[in-house]
Protein backbone atom coordinates (compact mmCIF):
# COMPACT_ATOMS: atom_id res chain seq x y z
CA UNK A 1 0.00 0.00 0.00
CA UNK A 2 2.01 3.11 -1.34
CA UNK A 3 2.34 5.68 1.73
CA UNK A 4 0.77 3.25 4.29
CA UNK A 5 3.63 1.55 5.59
CA UNK A 6 1.52 0.30 8.82
CA UNK A 7 -1.15 -1.75 7.64
CA UNK A 8 -3.64 -1.30 10.33
CA UNK A 9 -4.32 2.09 8.91
CA UNK A 10 -6.14 0.67 6.20
CA UNK A 11 -7.26 -2.71 7.47
CA UNK A 12 -11.11 -3.90 9.23
CA UNK A 13 -10.66 -3.49 12.83
CA UNK A 14 -14.23 -4.86 13.50
CA UNK A 15 -15.55 -1.64 15.14
CA UNK A 16 -18.89 -0.51 15.50
CA UNK A 17 -18.45 3.25 15.49
CA UNK A 18 -21.71 3.35 16.17
CA UNK A 19 -21.61 2.09 19.59
CA UNK A 20 -18.58 3.55 20.30
CA UNK A 21 -20.33 6.83 21.88
CA UNK A 22 -18.38 9.63 22.94
CA UNK A 23 -19.80 12.53 20.22
CA UNK A 24 -22.90 14.62 22.27
CA UNK A 25 -24.63 17.63 21.08
CA UNK A 26 -24.14 19.89 23.64
CA UNK A 27 -26.44 22.87 21.98
CA UNK A 28 -28.32 22.15 19.35
CA UNK A 29 -28.62 25.47 17.95
CA UNK A 30 -26.15 28.81 19.59
CA UNK A 31 -27.35 31.21 16.88
CA UNK A 32 -29.47 33.74 18.95
CA UNK A 33 -29.61 36.56 16.00
CA UNK A 34 -31.95 36.65 13.35
CA UNK A 35 -29.12 38.10 11.16
CA UNK A 36 -26.18 38.44 12.81
CA UNK A 37 -23.08 36.33 12.52
CA UNK A 38 -21.89 33.82 14.72
CA UNK A 39 -17.91 34.10 15.46
CA UNK A 40 -16.19 32.30 17.70
CA UNK A 41 -16.32 30.18 20.88
CA UNK A 42 -14.53 29.90 24.12
CA UNK A 43 -14.52 26.98 26.88
CA UNK A 44 -13.67 27.25 30.67
CA UNK A 45 -14.52 25.65 33.77
CA UNK A 46 -17.40 23.56 32.77
CA UNK A 47 -18.60 26.49 30.79
CA UNK A 48 -18.83 27.85 26.85
CA UNK A 49 -18.59 31.57 25.59
CA UNK A 50 -20.53 32.24 22.16
CA UNK A 51 -19.56 35.63 20.27
CA UNK A 52 -21.98 36.84 17.86
CA UNK A 53 -22.46 39.81 16.36
CA UNK A 54 -25.08 41.47 14.97
CA UNK A 55 -23.37 43.20 11.83
CA UNK A 56 -23.63 46.83 12.90
CA UNK A 57 -22.11 47.59 16.89
CA UNK A 58 -23.78 44.74 19.07
CA UNK A 59 -21.86 41.76 19.90
CA UNK A 60 -23.78 39.26 21.86
CA UNK A 61 -22.20 36.79 24.50
CA UNK A 62 -24.14 33.66 25.55
CA UNK A 63 -23.03 31.35 28.05
CA UNK A 64 -24.12 27.74 28.40
CA UNK A 65 -23.23 24.79 30.54
CA UNK A 66 -21.86 22.45 28.96
CA UNK A 67 -23.28 20.05 31.36
CA UNK A 68 -26.68 20.36 30.81
CA UNK A 69 -26.55 22.94 27.39
CA UNK A 70 -28.93 25.47 29.06
CA UNK A 71 -28.05 29.24 28.86
CA UNK A 72 -26.69 30.47 32.17
CA UNK A 73 -26.28 34.21 31.09
CA UNK A 74 -26.65 36.84 27.95
CA UNK A 75 -24.58 39.81 27.86
CA UNK A 76 -25.06 42.35 25.09
CA UNK A 77 -21.93 44.73 23.91
CA UNK A 78 -22.87 48.01 22.78
CA UNK A 79 -20.23 50.05 21.38
CA UNK A 80 -20.77 53.43 20.35
CA UNK A 81 -21.56 53.99 17.05
CA UNK A 82 -22.63 57.00 15.00
CA UNK A 83 -24.61 54.81 11.92
CA UNK A 84 -22.43 56.09 9.29
CA UNK A 85 -18.70 54.67 10.21
CA UNK A 86 -17.00 51.68 9.16
CA UNK A 87 -17.62 48.63 10.99
CA UNK A 88 -16.13 45.44 11.24
CA UNK A 89 -16.08 42.30 14.06
CA UNK A 90 -13.31 41.44 15.78
CA UNK A 91 -13.79 38.05 15.26
CA UNK A 92 -11.91 37.15 18.54
CA UNK A 93 -12.47 37.41 22.56
CA UNK A 94 -11.29 36.12 25.79
CA UNK A 95 -12.83 35.12 29.01
CA UNK A 96 -12.14 36.01 32.75
CA UNK A 97 -12.08 33.36 35.27
CA UNK A 98 -15.22 35.16 36.99
CA UNK A 99 -16.72 34.89 33.78
CA UNK A 100 -16.12 38.43 32.58
CA UNK A 101 -15.34 38.51 28.72
CA UNK A 102 -12.58 41.02 27.61
CA UNK A 103 -13.21 42.91 23.81
CA UNK A 104 -11.60 45.12 21.54
CA UNK A 105 -13.45 48.11 20.31
CA UNK A 106 -12.20 49.70 17.58
CA UNK A 107 -15.25 51.66 15.90
CA UNK A 108 -14.68 55.00 15.15
CA UNK A 109 -10.88 55.32 15.53
CA UNK A 110 -10.88 54.13 18.93
CA UNK A 111 -8.44 51.54 20.15
CA UNK A 112 -10.03 50.53 23.14
CA UNK A 113 -9.92 47.04 25.07
CA UNK A 114 -13.34 46.86 27.33
CA UNK A 115 -13.90 44.02 29.98
CA UNK A 116 -17.48 43.49 30.31
CA UNK A 117 -19.62 41.63 33.19
CA UNK A 118 -22.04 39.21 32.36
CA UNK A 119 -25.08 42.00 32.80
CA UNK A 120 -23.61 43.87 29.97
CA UNK A 121 -21.87 46.34 32.42
CA UNK A 122 -18.47 47.73 31.36
CA UNK A 123 -16.20 46.92 33.85
CA UNK A 124 -13.11 48.98 32.73
CA UNK A 125 -12.63 50.49 29.39
CA UNK A 126 -8.20 50.77 28.46
CA UNK A 127 -7.16 53.35 25.84
CA UNK A 128 -4.14 51.78 23.97
CA UNK A 129 -1.82 54.74 22.64
CA UNK A 130 -1.12 55.18 19.25
CA UNK A 131 2.60 54.19 18.54
CA UNK A 132 5.24 53.90 14.84
CA UNK A 133 2.55 50.49 14.12
CA UNK A 134 -0.71 52.76 13.84
CA UNK A 135 -1.84 53.12 10.84
CA UNK A 136 -5.16 54.61 11.75
CA UNK A 137 -7.69 51.74 10.14
CA UNK A 138 -10.07 49.34 11.99
CA UNK A 139 -7.36 46.77 12.18
CA UNK A 140 -4.35 48.27 13.72
CA UNK A 141 -5.29 46.43 16.53
CA UNK A 142 -6.48 42.72 15.68
CA UNK A 143 -6.50 39.06 17.74
CA UNK A 144 -6.21 38.65 21.78
CA UNK A 145 -4.46 36.29 23.85
CA UNK A 146 -5.33 35.82 27.66
CA UNK A 147 -2.50 34.31 30.26
CA UNK A 148 -3.31 33.95 33.78
CA UNK A 149 -0.82 35.30 36.26
CA UNK A 150 -1.21 34.37 39.92
CA UNK A 151 -4.35 36.06 41.11
CA UNK A 152 -5.32 38.14 37.61
CA UNK A 153 -4.63 37.83 34.00
CA UNK A 154 -2.40 38.99 31.53
CA UNK A 155 -4.05 40.37 28.54
CA UNK A 156 -2.42 40.71 24.98
CA UNK A 157 -3.70 42.71 22.03
CA UNK A 158 -1.90 42.21 18.61
CA UNK A 159 -1.12 45.39 16.79
CA UNK A 160 -0.11 45.23 12.80
CA UNK A 161 1.45 42.12 13.60
CA UNK A 162 4.83 43.92 14.99
CA UNK A 163 3.77 44.29 18.82
CA UNK A 164 1.76 42.97 22.04
CA UNK A 165 0.14 45.34 24.07
CA UNK A 166 -0.56 43.95 27.72
CA UNK A 167 -2.65 44.93 30.39
CA UNK A 168 -3.80 43.16 33.84
CA UNK A 169 -6.78 42.00 34.23
CA UNK A 170 -7.65 45.07 35.72
CA UNK A 171 -7.09 47.18 32.80
CA UNK A 172 -3.74 48.89 33.48
CA UNK A 173 -1.36 48.90 30.60
CA UNK A 174 1.09 47.00 31.55
CA UNK A 175 4.03 47.26 28.44
CA UNK A 176 4.67 46.96 24.67
CA UNK A 177 6.63 44.46 23.26
CA UNK A 178 7.85 43.01 19.98
CA UNK A 179 5.63 40.36 18.46
CA UNK A 180 5.82 39.27 14.76
CA UNK A 181 2.97 37.08 13.72
CA UNK A 182 -0.25 36.05 14.76
CA UNK A 183 -2.18 33.62 17.48
CA UNK A 184 -3.44 31.01 15.65
CA UNK A 185 -5.03 29.33 18.74
CA UNK A 186 -4.28 29.01 22.16
CA UNK A 187 -3.55 25.40 23.79
CA UNK A 188 -5.07 24.51 27.42
CA UNK A 189 -1.78 25.31 29.00
CA UNK A 190 -1.71 28.84 27.97
CA UNK A 191 0.81 28.46 25.39
CA UNK A 192 0.52 30.74 22.40
CA UNK A 193 0.61 29.27 18.80
CA UNK A 194 2.15 32.19 16.58
CA UNK A 195 1.92 31.93 13.41
CA UNK A 196 4.75 33.74 10.84
CA UNK A 197 4.28 33.97 7.10
CA UNK A 198 7.57 35.41 5.67
CA UNK A 199 8.26 35.97 1.70
CA UNK A 200 12.38 36.26 0.97
CA UNK A 201 12.43 36.43 -3.08
CA UNK A 202 10.58 33.79 -4.88
CA UNK A 203 10.89 32.03 -1.40
CA UNK A 204 8.27 31.56 0.98
CA UNK A 205 8.52 30.63 4.69
CA UNK A 206 6.01 29.71 7.15
CA UNK A 207 6.18 28.79 11.24
CA UNK A 208 4.53 27.80 13.85
CA UNK A 209 5.68 28.48 17.45
CA UNK A 210 3.91 28.11 20.60
CA UNK A 211 5.03 30.92 23.52
CA UNK A 212 4.31 31.03 26.99
CA UNK A 213 3.32 34.06 29.38
CA UNK A 214 7.17 34.88 28.71
CA UNK A 215 6.93 35.03 25.16
CA UNK A 216 9.21 32.40 25.49
CA UNK A 217 9.19 29.82 22.38
CA UNK A 218 9.05 26.16 22.43
CA UNK A 219 7.46 23.56 20.04
CA UNK A 220 8.17 25.03 16.18
CA UNK A 221 6.95 23.45 13.08
CA UNK A 222 7.65 25.16 9.80
CA UNK A 223 7.35 25.25 6.00
CA UNK A 224 8.95 26.50 2.69
CA UNK A 225 8.49 26.44 -0.70
CA UNK A 226 9.28 28.60 -4.34
CA UNK A 227 6.63 30.97 -4.91
CA UNK A 228 4.91 31.07 -8.46
CA UNK A 229 5.04 27.30 -9.37
CA UNK A 230 3.62 25.94 -12.29
CA UNK A 231 0.03 24.50 -12.10
CA UNK A 232 0.00 20.59 -10.73
CA UNK A 233 3.11 20.99 -9.00
CA UNK A 234 2.95 19.72 -5.11
CA UNK A 235 4.36 21.97 -2.07
CA UNK A 236 5.47 19.85 0.93
CA UNK A 237 2.17 20.00 3.39
CA UNK A 238 1.17 22.84 5.56
CA UNK A 239 -2.00 23.93 7.80
CA UNK A 240 -3.65 26.59 4.70
CA UNK A 241 -6.75 25.68 6.11
CA UNK A 242 -6.45 25.77 9.63
CA UNK A 243 -9.52 27.10 11.78
CA UNK A 244 -8.58 26.30 15.25
CA UNK A 245 -5.59 23.83 16.93
CA UNK A 246 -5.36 21.99 20.69
CA UNK A 247 -3.08 19.59 21.63
CA UNK A 248 -3.90 16.01 20.61
CA UNK A 249 -4.92 12.73 22.71
CA UNK A 250 -2.96 12.12 25.96
CA UNK A 251 -1.79 16.16 25.27
CA UNK A 252 0.55 14.81 22.45
CA UNK A 253 0.97 17.04 19.74
CA UNK A 254 -1.43 19.18 17.71
CA UNK A 255 -4.73 18.69 17.06
CA UNK A 256 -5.98 21.08 14.49
CA UNK A 257 -9.60 21.57 12.66
CA UNK A 258 -9.17 21.98 8.49
CA UNK A 259 -11.87 23.55 6.83
CA UNK A 260 -14.43 21.75 4.74
CA UNK A 261 -12.30 18.56 5.77
CA UNK A 262 -12.21 17.86 9.55
CA UNK A 263 -9.31 16.83 12.09
CA UNK A 264 -5.76 16.24 11.79
CA UNK A 265 -3.46 15.17 14.17
CA UNK A 266 0.64 15.93 14.17
CA UNK A 267 3.18 15.28 16.73
CA UNK A 268 5.14 18.51 18.32
CA UNK A 269 7.74 17.40 15.89
CA UNK A 270 5.33 18.11 13.09
CA UNK A 271 5.35 14.56 12.00
CA UNK A 272 1.73 13.18 10.57
CA UNK A 273 -0.33 10.84 13.02
CA UNK A 274 -3.77 10.60 11.70
CA UNK A 275 -6.92 12.02 10.72
CA UNK A 276 -10.83 12.02 11.56
CA UNK A 277 -12.72 13.61 8.05
CA UNK A 278 -16.05 14.71 8.33
CA UNK A 279 -18.96 14.38 6.70
CA UNK A 280 -18.06 17.24 3.98
CA UNK A 281 -15.62 14.24 3.21
CA UNK A 282 -17.01 11.01 4.59
CA UNK A 283 -21.16 10.78 4.71
CA UNK A 284 -20.94 8.21 7.35
CA UNK A 285 -18.91 10.25 9.83
CA UNK A 286 -21.27 11.64 12.72
CA UNK A 287 -20.85 15.53 12.46
CA UNK A 288 -19.82 18.21 9.78
CA UNK A 289 -17.65 20.89 11.26
CA UNK A 290 -18.57 24.63 11.23
CA UNK A 291 -16.06 25.94 8.32
CA UNK A 292 -14.76 28.54 10.86
CA UNK A 293 -14.31 26.10 14.37
CA UNK A 294 -12.18 26.78 16.79
CA UNK A 295 -11.20 23.25 18.24
CA UNK A 296 -10.84 23.60 22.18
CA UNK A 297 -10.62 21.44 25.20
CA UNK A 298 -11.84 22.31 28.72
CA UNK A 299 -9.36 21.25 30.87
CA UNK A 300 -5.63 20.37 30.55
CA UNK A 301 -5.63 16.50 31.51
CA UNK A 302 -5.22 14.40 28.71
CA UNK A 303 -8.66 12.75 29.09
CA UNK A 304 -10.22 16.34 28.62
CA UNK A 305 -13.10 16.56 26.41
CA UNK A 306 -12.98 18.11 23.00
CA UNK A 307 -15.55 21.18 21.87
CA UNK A 308 -16.02 22.23 18.19
CA UNK A 309 -18.74 24.31 16.33
CA UNK A 310 -20.25 21.42 13.66
CA UNK A 311 -23.35 22.15 11.45
CA UNK A 312 -26.77 21.21 13.46
CA UNK A 313 -29.05 18.72 12.04
CA UNK A 314 -32.35 21.56 11.81
CA UNK A 315 -30.14 24.12 10.57
CA UNK A 316 -28.21 26.48 12.80
CA UNK A 317 -24.67 25.79 14.58
CA UNK A 318 -24.34 23.02 17.52
CA UNK A 319 -21.73 23.09 20.17
CA UNK A 320 -20.43 19.42 19.82
CA UNK A 321 -18.59 17.76 22.60
CA UNK A 322 -15.91 14.87 21.63
CA UNK A 323 -14.57 12.46 24.20
CA UNK A 324 -10.55 12.15 24.64
CA UNK A 325 -11.08 8.65 24.15
CA UNK A 326 -13.67 9.06 21.01
CA UNK A 327 -10.88 11.20 19.46
CA UNK A 328 -7.84 8.96 19.80
CA UNK A 329 -9.56 6.33 18.53
CA UNK A 330 -10.92 7.80 15.85
CA UNK A 331 -7.87 9.50 14.50
CA UNK A 332 -5.85 6.41 14.11
CA UNK A 333 -9.28 3.96 13.04
CA UNK A 334 -8.84 2.46 9.66
CA UNK A 335 -10.06 4.48 6.64
CA UNK A 336 -11.45 3.16 3.33
CA UNK A 337 -9.29 4.16 0.93
CA UNK A 338 -9.59 5.39 -2.62
CA UNK A 339 -8.49 7.26 -5.40
CA UNK A 340 -10.95 10.30 -4.90
CA UNK A 341 -9.38 10.61 -0.37
CA UNK A 342 -6.26 8.60 -0.84
CA UNK A 343 -4.08 12.31 -0.28
CA UNK A 344 -6.24 13.15 2.96
CA UNK A 345 -4.82 10.19 5.01
CA UNK A 346 -1.64 9.90 3.70
CA UNK A 347 1.80 12.63 4.69
CA UNK A 348 5.12 12.53 6.10
CA UNK A 349 4.39 15.39 8.12
CA UNK A 350 4.39 19.37 8.20
CA UNK A 351 6.95 20.99 5.75
CA UNK A 352 8.12 17.38 4.83
CA UNK A 353 7.09 15.55 1.77
CA UNK A 354 7.82 13.86 -1.94
CA UNK A 355 7.96 16.77 -4.31
CA UNK A 356 8.86 16.38 -8.24
CA UNK A 357 8.63 19.84 -10.39
CA UNK A 358 6.64 18.82 -13.46
CA UNK A 359 3.22 19.33 -13.60
CA UNK A 360 1.19 15.96 -12.19
CA UNK A 361 4.45 13.84 -12.42
CA UNK A 362 4.77 13.79 -15.99
CA UNK A 363 8.16 13.80 -17.67
CA UNK A 364 8.03 13.88 -21.67
CA UNK A 365 9.78 12.03 -23.38
CA UNK A 366 13.82 13.13 -23.22
CA UNK A 367 13.81 14.65 -19.52
CA UNK A 368 14.93 12.40 -16.88
CA UNK A 369 12.84 11.96 -14.21
CA UNK A 370 13.62 13.34 -10.80
CA UNK A 371 12.37 13.23 -7.02
CA UNK A 372 13.18 14.68 -4.05
CA UNK A 373 12.49 14.26 -0.28
CA UNK A 374 12.00 17.60 0.67
CA UNK A 375 12.01 19.09 4.51
CA UNK A 376 12.03 22.79 5.90
CA UNK A 377 14.92 22.99 8.21
CA UNK A 378 13.44 22.58 11.33
CA UNK A 379 13.31 18.95 10.59
CA UNK A 380 17.57 19.17 10.95
CA UNK A 381 16.94 19.32 14.50
CA UNK A 382 15.22 15.83 13.93
CA UNK A 383 17.68 14.24 11.88
CA UNK A 384 18.86 11.96 14.79
CA UNK A 385 15.71 10.82 15.49
CA UNK A 386 13.88 10.07 11.89
CA UNK A 387 15.45 8.22 8.43
CA UNK A 388 13.48 8.19 5.60
CA UNK A 389 12.66 4.83 3.76
CA UNK A 390 11.56 4.64 0.00
CA UNK A 391 10.98 2.14 -2.43
CA UNK A 392 10.25 2.85 -6.43
CA UNK A 393 7.99 0.88 -7.83
CA UNK A 394 6.82 0.24 -11.46
CA UNK A 395 3.15 -0.59 -13.00
CA UNK A 396 2.33 -4.27 -11.21
CA UNK A 397 -0.07 -5.15 -14.51
CA UNK A 398 2.79 -5.27 -16.73
CA UNK A 399 4.81 -8.77 -17.05
CA UNK A 400 8.39 -7.46 -16.18
CA UNK A 401 7.03 -4.39 -13.65
CA UNK A 402 9.93 -2.43 -11.80
CA UNK A 403 10.58 -3.30 -7.92
CA UNK A 404 13.53 -0.92 -7.23
CA UNK A 405 15.43 -1.51 -4.24
CA UNK A 406 14.21 0.05 -0.61
CA UNK A 407 16.78 2.63 0.18
CA UNK A 408 17.33 4.13 3.73
CA UNK A 409 18.39 7.54 3.72
CA UNK A 410 19.60 10.73 6.39
CA UNK A 411 17.48 13.27 6.95
CA UNK A 412 19.89 16.25 6.00
CA UNK A 413 21.03 18.30 9.21
CA UNK A 414 20.36 21.37 8.03
CA UNK A 415 17.32 20.31 5.89
CA UNK A 416 16.57 20.78 2.16
CA UNK A 417 16.44 18.20 -0.59
CA UNK A 418 17.29 14.78 -0.61
CA UNK A 419 17.22 13.49 -4.43
CA UNK A 420 15.98 9.88 -4.52
CA UNK A 421 17.70 7.48 -6.47
CA UNK A 422 15.10 5.93 -9.57
CA UNK A 423 14.95 3.23 -11.65
CA UNK A 424 16.55 3.24 -15.57
CA UNK A 425 14.25 5.35 -17.23
CA UNK A 426 11.54 3.36 -19.35
CA UNK A 427 8.34 4.28 -20.24
CA UNK A 428 5.64 4.09 -17.76
CA UNK A 429 3.92 4.66 -14.25
CA UNK A 430 5.74 4.68 -11.05
CA UNK A 431 5.07 4.97 -7.45
CA UNK A 432 7.56 6.33 -4.70
CA UNK A 433 6.41 4.67 -1.69
CA UNK A 434 8.42 6.35 1.59
CA UNK A 435 8.23 6.39 5.10
CA UNK A 436 9.70 8.18 7.90
CA UNK A 437 11.15 5.53 10.34
CA UNK A 438 12.38 5.68 13.70
CA UNK A 439 16.30 5.75 14.02
CA UNK A 440 16.30 3.80 17.21
CA UNK A 441 13.92 1.23 16.28
CA UNK A 442 13.15 1.16 12.71
CA UNK A 443 9.28 1.52 13.25
CA UNK A 444 7.75 3.36 10.67
CA UNK A 445 5.40 6.01 11.86
CA UNK A 446 4.16 7.93 8.63
CA UNK A 447 4.09 7.85 4.86
CA UNK A 448 3.25 8.98 1.84
CA UNK A 449 3.19 8.23 -1.85
CA UNK A 450 3.90 10.04 -5.16
CA UNK A 451 3.53 9.15 -8.73
CA UNK A 452 5.02 9.89 -11.51
CA UNK A 453 5.09 8.94 -15.58
CA UNK A 454 7.53 8.85 -17.83
CA UNK A 455 6.02 9.26 -21.34
CA UNK A 456 6.70 7.27 -24.46
CA UNK A 457 9.35 7.96 -26.94
CA UNK A 458 7.91 10.46 -29.43
CA UNK A 459 5.00 10.86 -27.10
CA UNK A 460 3.65 14.62 -26.99
CA UNK A 461 2.06 14.11 -23.88
CA UNK A 462 3.77 17.35 -21.74
CA UNK A 463 0.96 19.40 -19.12
CA UNK A 464 3.09 21.58 -18.34
CA UNK A 465 2.65 23.18 -22.29
CA UNK A 466 -1.10 23.31 -21.95
CA UNK A 467 -2.36 26.55 -21.53
CA UNK A 468 -3.40 28.00 -17.68
CA UNK A 469 -6.13 27.26 -15.60
CA UNK A 470 -8.79 24.68 -14.59
CA UNK A 471 -12.66 24.74 -15.38
CA UNK A 472 -15.52 23.36 -13.03
CA UNK A 473 -15.28 19.23 -13.76
CA UNK A 474 -12.03 19.17 -15.86
CA UNK A 475 -9.91 21.53 -18.19
CA UNK A 476 -11.02 24.68 -19.34
CA UNK A 477 -11.94 24.54 -23.34
CA UNK A 478 -8.37 25.49 -24.94
CA UNK A 479 -6.38 23.11 -22.09
CA UNK A 480 -8.73 20.58 -23.02
CA UNK A 481 -8.31 20.89 -26.80
CA UNK A 482 -4.57 20.86 -26.60
CA UNK A 483 -4.73 17.72 -24.29
CA UNK A 484 -6.19 16.12 -26.71
CA UNK A 485 -3.67 17.03 -29.64
CA UNK A 486 -0.77 15.85 -27.40
CA UNK A 487 -2.44 12.67 -26.62
CA UNK A 488 -3.72 12.27 -30.19
CA UNK A 489 -6.81 11.97 -29.54
CA UNK A 490 -10.05 13.78 -30.90
CA UNK A 491 -12.34 16.19 -28.12
CA UNK A 492 -15.69 17.36 -27.79
CA UNK A 493 -17.27 19.26 -25.85
CA UNK A 494 -20.99 19.51 -24.92
CA UNK A 495 -22.52 22.27 -22.73
CA UNK A 496 -25.85 21.93 -21.06
CA UNK A 497 -28.52 24.79 -19.93
CA UNK A 498 -29.48 22.83 -16.83
CA UNK A 499 -31.61 25.94 -16.23
CA UNK A 500 -34.01 24.60 -19.01
CA UNK A 501 -33.52 21.02 -18.19
CA UNK A 502 -34.79 21.08 -14.76
CA UNK A 503 -36.88 24.02 -14.10
CA UNK A 504 -37.91 23.39 -10.43
CA UNK A 505 -34.74 22.56 -9.15
CA UNK A 506 -36.76 22.54 -5.70
CA UNK A 507 -39.09 20.20 -6.79
CA UNK A 508 -38.71 16.12 -5.40
CA UNK A 509 -36.25 14.64 -7.73
CA UNK A 510 -38.28 12.57 -10.13
CA UNK A 511 -37.52 12.07 -13.99
CA UNK A 512 -41.15 13.17 -15.38
CA UNK A 513 -39.47 16.45 -13.77
CA UNK A 514 -37.23 16.64 -16.34
CA UNK A 515 -37.67 18.70 -19.89
CA UNK A 516 -35.39 15.97 -21.92
CA UNK A 517 -35.93 18.08 -25.30
CA UNK A 518 -33.89 20.41 -23.49
CA UNK A 519 -31.02 18.38 -24.16
CA UNK A 520 -28.64 19.45 -27.22
CA UNK A 521 -29.96 17.75 -30.63
CA UNK A 522 -32.95 16.01 -28.97
CA UNK A 523 -36.78 16.15 -30.62
CA UNK A 524 -38.49 18.63 -29.84
CA UNK A 525 -42.22 19.48 -31.09
CA UNK A 526 -42.57 22.24 -34.33
CA UNK A 527 -43.54 25.58 -33.15
CA UNK A 528 -46.54 26.14 -36.03
CA UNK A 529 -47.14 29.70 -34.77
CA UNK A 530 -43.09 30.33 -35.34
CA UNK A 531 -43.42 28.90 -38.92
CA UNK A 532 -41.66 25.80 -37.67
CA UNK A 533 -41.89 22.32 -39.37
CA UNK A 534 -41.24 18.76 -38.13
CA UNK A 535 -37.91 17.76 -39.00
CA UNK A 536 -37.35 14.48 -40.74
CA UNK A 537 -36.73 12.00 -38.73
CA UNK A 538 -35.57 7.92 -39.21
CA UNK A 539 -37.42 7.00 -35.98
CA UNK A 540 -40.74 4.64 -36.78
CA UNK A 541 -44.35 6.50 -35.78
CA UNK A 542 -44.75 4.06 -33.17
CA UNK A 543 -41.32 5.00 -31.28
CA UNK A 544 -41.72 6.37 -28.54
CA UNK A 545 -40.87 10.09 -27.56
CA UNK A 546 -38.87 11.44 -24.60
CA UNK A 547 -41.08 12.71 -21.81
CA UNK A 548 -41.50 16.79 -22.72
CA UNK A 549 -43.03 19.90 -21.51
CA UNK A 550 -41.13 21.93 -23.84
CA UNK A 551 -41.83 23.14 -27.51
CA UNK A 552 -38.54 24.70 -28.17
CA UNK A 553 -35.07 23.63 -28.92
CA UNK A 554 -32.50 23.44 -25.91
CA UNK A 555 -30.06 26.15 -25.72
CA UNK A 556 -26.59 25.48 -25.46
CA UNK A 557 -25.24 27.93 -23.26
CA UNK A 558 -23.19 29.18 -20.03
CA UNK A 559 -26.15 30.77 -18.23
CA UNK A 560 -28.31 29.16 -16.60
CA UNK A 561 -32.03 30.48 -15.79
CA UNK A 562 -31.86 28.22 -12.44
CA UNK A 563 -30.71 29.96 -9.04
CA UNK A 564 -27.25 28.61 -8.62
CA UNK A 565 -27.20 26.37 -11.55
CA UNK A 566 -23.89 25.58 -12.91
CA UNK A 567 -23.87 24.34 -17.06
CA UNK A 568 -22.35 20.92 -17.09
CA UNK A 569 -19.47 20.57 -19.41
CA UNK A 570 -19.19 16.55 -20.40
CA UNK A 571 -16.54 16.13 -22.41
CA UNK A 572 -14.60 13.25 -24.34
CA UNK A 573 -11.33 14.48 -23.71
CA UNK A 574 -9.12 12.78 -20.51
CA UNK A 575 -6.39 14.62 -18.38
CA UNK A 576 -5.85 16.78 -16.47
CA UNK A 577 -8.53 19.43 -15.07
CA UNK A 578 -7.74 20.05 -11.48
CA UNK A 579 -4.58 19.04 -10.15
CA UNK A 580 -2.35 19.69 -6.98
CA UNK A 581 -1.76 22.80 -5.23
CA UNK A 582 -0.95 25.65 -6.99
Amino acid sequence: MCGFPRLEQVTEDGVDTEELGGVRTVVDDVTTLDDGELLTFRVQDGGAWVLEWDREATYTVTRYDLATGDVVATTPVELDWDGASETFSTDTFEVAPDGDVYLLDTLMQRRDVLRVAPDGATVWSTTIPENEHTAGGLLDLYGTVRWPSGPGDVVGVQEAGEVLHRLSGDGELLDTVPFVGGVLAQLPDGRALVATDERDGDVRSVDLVAVDEELEPGLHVGASWQRGRPFGVPRVPWLDDATGVTTGPDGDGLLVAEEALGLRWYGDDGVFRGVWLDTHKDLEQPFALWERTPVLRDGTDGDAPYYVLTHGEEGGFAITEITADRMAYQLGAPVKLNAANEELFGGLGLGAGLLTDRPYGVFPDGVEPRVVAAFDDVWGERADTYRLRYQVRGDPRVWDAVVGEERLVDLPADGGEVALELPPTRPGVYEVDAALVETATGEAVSGACLRYTVAAPGSALDPAQLADGADWGGAGPLRGVQLAVQLGVGSHRTQLDFGALVPDPTGDPDPDGIVWDALPNAAFEPDVEEGESRPRSTRSPSSPRPPSSRTRPARCSRSSSAPGARPSGPRSTPGPGRGGRG
